[in-house]
């Protein structure tokens, strides 16, 4: 899977594992703060057939998706939406942008009140995204 991606197998599929940024914002403040919780952290994995997932985790945008995505071309993208501590639907949707996956799926959201950013939203702001972008 070449240099610096060290094979591992669960249950018969053949995987590596790398980390990635991530950061996260107060939503009160707007300013970037680390939380008791720990660090930030995302991860690209890549499976042995060469499809390639990038977990943003808990994150909210940052230029260094572009790298990210320069580098490990992820064919899945899956981020965050909920817009607490995590990007909104419209700042994942310059996520999407910016990683340029073949697929996206987003996640953390709607599962209490504070995460208040829906699929739908996420839908339509990626349409604004790609109206700009093609203009």
């Amino acid at each position: 899977m070449g240099a610096g991606w060290p094979c591992r197998h669960v249950g018969g599929v053949g995987y590596s594992l790398a980390g990635g940024g991530a950061a996260h914002e107060n939503p009160e403040t707007k300013k970037r703060e680390v939380h008791v919780g720990g660090e930030p952290v995302g991860f690209i994995i890549k499976l042995e057939n060469g499809f390639t997932i990038y977990h943003t985790g808990d994150t909210n945008v940052f230029s260094d998706m572009k790298l990210i995505s320069d580098y490990y071309k992820p064919d899945l993208l899956l981020l965050p939406i909920g817009g607490h501590f995590t990007m909104d639907p419209k700042e994942a949707a310059l996520a999407t942008k910016l990683v340029n996956p073949k697929y996206a799926i987003p996640m953390h959201h709607g599962t209490f009140p504070p995460l208040k950013g829906t699929p739908e939203e996420y839908k339509e702001a990626l349409g604004e995204t790609r109206h700009r972008s093609s203009s």
